[in-house]
């Protein structure tokens, strides 16, 4: 009888599909840094300044859009933060965040975050674009 209650539990929890676990945030890295030239060329750049740089951390809450980190990944500083894909579609979707200034100021700044891949993902590329920077590299996720 012990044995066939074992197979039976055995056999219950071997056809339970696996459901992934919808992240709260992803804790990303930059991998690259590129500037865009008077010539339209994306060139390799060291970064530093307000520019971000390789190695810059930072972390985004995937409902808010939310980003803490090192300048430039610190969402306190943009007046609008609009959440346009949440990225957690079951059919696969990117986290997309876009950040503006207020449009009636002097200038008009955006940016435009994507991290690709699906939730099941532990590990997925990003690029954001800020400006004339553009930057890249790998988030992970963080419950």
């Amino acid at each position: 009888m012990r044995e066939a209650l074992f197979v039976a539990a055995s056999v219950a929890l071997v056809s339970m599909p696996a459901v992934a676990q919808t992240p709260r945030a992803y804790s990303c890295e930059v991998a690259n840094v590129y500037e865009l030239s008077d010539g339209g060329a994306l060139q390799s750049q060291s970064g530093g300044g307000l520019a971000g740089k390789k190695g810059d951390r930072f972390r985004i809450d995937i409902k808010t859009g939310e980003m803490t980190g090192t300048v430039p990944f610190i969402s306190r500083f943009w007046t609008r933060i609009s959440v346009l894909d949440s990225g957690t579609s079951p059919s696969g979707s990117f986290l997309k965040v876009m950040y503006s200034s207020p449009p009636d100021g002097e200038f008009v700044n955006v940016a435009f975050l994507q991290i690709q891949g699906t939730v099941q993902n532990p590990s997925r590329p990003f690029v954001c674009e800020d400006s004339a920077w553009l930057y890249s590299g790998v988030c992970r996720v963080a419950f």
